[in-house]
């Protein structure tokens, strides 16, 4: 028989971009290649549920597919509490194993995105219920896992850490000068890349600002978020403003190329990184990182951490930190090599291994 896995994603079109729709959709993909029956459940919503709690025969209006919910031996794999929440009345009745993968605190991100204290405790008290109802949870890092213990009161041996994964296929070693023209960067500037979502807790400002320690460099920011028209103000305010370019949305097929096109790459983020999945995208492209030491991506960095890692929120130890990547002498391929056993089907395959324990064999 042919194991079916049932991923719930969130309120928004998996196609959206993010770290939690891209380790959805990788975890899913991996396990159709590994011969499961995988399916995504997305843009779920109050509304619709509340109108087919009634009748579990009727789907047809979650994402246009009315079998994703029909198998009733599936392990269903949550990734985002409200949703999660908003489901456990489809699946409680029928006993069916859960697994939570577990990528950030949604009231703490929350609270630094703006969230009156009001709306983060109400956050906070779904996902408390939530997380302590799982039998078995994983997170991306260690950092991570004491956040659930510590924050949610989630026993430690319900937590699980299972690394994500890299498409090893779409990021890879390229001819820099040809991925450079490609993108029209000046062949004689060293490139800083920071591909990131524009946001509060990025800490893109902090490579604006460190770039008038590093004359022979322009940076380069991919992305798009709130912040959009602050950063770029901020920018601008620089004399420096010449060296500092602005991408906007670059297309996912564009990514690998992207970090072709650079000398470094720089995560100079300032809280919730749960791992950092850009940290290995870069490794498996050749590139060093240069990230802050938050969350999981010390962990990320892996053999890297003590050399490439930055006190957080020092601009100061940013400038090092990124001159020595610069002038780092390390070949493309010793960067690659950290992260070339790191692919999706070991993280599916591991994830099958902690279900098999928990629940034995799943169908």
């Amino acid at each position: 028989m042919t194991k079916s896995r049932i991923h719930i994603a969130t309120g928004d079109p998996i196609s959206r971009r993010g770290g939690l729709h891209t380790v959805a959709s990788s975890i899913a993909n991996a396990q159709s290649e590994l011969g499961f029956d995988s399916r995504i459940v997305d843009q779920i919503n109050t509304p619709y549920l509340l109108r087919n709690f009634v009748s579990y025969s009727n789907y047809s209006a979650l994402n246009s597919t009315s079998s994703k919910l029909s198998y009733p031996d599936s392990l269903i794999e949550y990734h985002f509490a409200q949703t999660a929440l908003l489901t456990f009345p489809l699946f409680a009745s029928k006993k069916m194993p859960r697994i939570f993968h577990f990528h950030g605190p949604w009231f703490l991100e929350g609270k630094v995105q703006g969230n009156g204290s009001l709306r983060a405790l109400a956050k906070r008290s779904v996902e408390v219920i939530v997380y302590r109802s799982q039998a078995v949870m994983t997170t991306h890092s260690e950092a991570f896992k004491e956040v659930l213990l510590e924050e949610f009161g989630v026993p430690e041996s319900r937590v699980k850490v299972v690394y994500p994964g890299v498409d090893l296929s779409k990021f890879k070693l390229r001819d820099k000068e040809m991925a450079r023209e490609h993108f029209n960067f000046s062949p004689d500037k060293k490139v800083i890349l920071c591909i990131r979502r524009l946001e509060p807790r990025m800490g893109i400002h902090l490579a604006i600002e460190a770039l008038e320690h590093l004359e022979d460099a322009i940076l380069v920011i991919a992305g798009t978020g709130s912040l959009d028209n602050r950063l770029r103000e901020l920018a601008n305010s620089k004399s420096y403003h010449e060296r500092i370019q602005f991408l906007g949305r670059v297309e996912e097929e564009e990514h690998g190329l992207l970090f072709n096109a650079a000398d470094v790459v720089i995560v100079p983020t300032l809280s919730f990184e749960g791992f950092g999945l850009v940290v290995w995208e870069a490794l498996a492209s050749g590139v060093p990182v240069v990230a802050s030491r938050v969350g999981g991506l010390p962990e990320a960095l892996g053999n890297f951490r003590d050399d490439f890692s930055f006190e957080t929120g020092s601009i100061d130890d940013l400038v090092e930190k990124v001159n020595y990547a610069l002038n780092c002498s390390k070949p493309q391929a010793t960067f690659r090599a950290e992260v070339i056993d790191r692919t999706w089907h070991k993280t599916a395959l591991e994830i099958e291994s902690i279900a098999e324990r928990i629940f034995g064999e799943v169908d």
